[in-house]
């Protein structure tokens, strides 16, 4: 039902997320947006619809990435490397994430605690591009960096998936 509503009222909430842009606001409907394409498996216009929103937060300025919302520019890149990663762009990806890492360390209103848990679902992430790179130690040393983050956290059920990739 959420697909149908989605598919059928896309313009407007396309035309709602200009509109957060424009003003520079919060872009949480792009992340609806960004789910519904998944959930259509259209990574072609999740791509495309990343790659307009991404270049859009360019002009948000260093006040919005440190307030309560600064973590949506974070979550958007990320995710704009997923679609990059899907669609094996595998540099591009890398750029992203490594670009989603500098804006974790910038953001001043989530606790530490998150942010080193974000961090390490990128880091992890970044292993999964260098090893689809044939980069092995690499993508070893990012997965390290994951594992540790999730040690240090006590979050044991993502260090499962981790793990698994290591011995992958």
């Amino acid at each position: 039902l959420g697909i149908f509503f989605c598919r059928l009222e896309y313009e407007n909430l396309y035309n709602g997320l200009q509109i957060c842009l424009d003003k520079r606001e919060s872009i949480s409907i792009y992340f609806c947006l960004n789910e519904y394409f998944k959930l259509i498996n259209d990574n072609p216009s999740n791509l495309k619809l990343a790659e307009i929103v991404c270049q859009r937060l360019d002009n948000y300025s260093t006040t919005f990435i440190k307030s309560e919302l600064g973590y949506e520019i974070a979550f958007a890149i990320s995710r704009f490397g997923n679609c990059q990663l899907t669609a094996q762009q595998y540099k591009e990806s890398r750029n992203s994430y490594e670009k989603t890492l500098q804006i974790y360390d910038n953001l001043e209103s989530q606790e530490e605690r998150q942010k080193q848990l974000w961090k390490a679902v990128t880091y992890h992430q970044l292993g999964i591009v260098a090893q689809e790179m044939r980069e092995y130690a690499q993508a070893r040393d990012f997965y390290q960096q994951a594992l540790s983050i999730k040690i240090e956290f006590g979050d044991r059920f993502t260090q499962a998936s981790t793990y698994h990739q290591l011995g992958m």
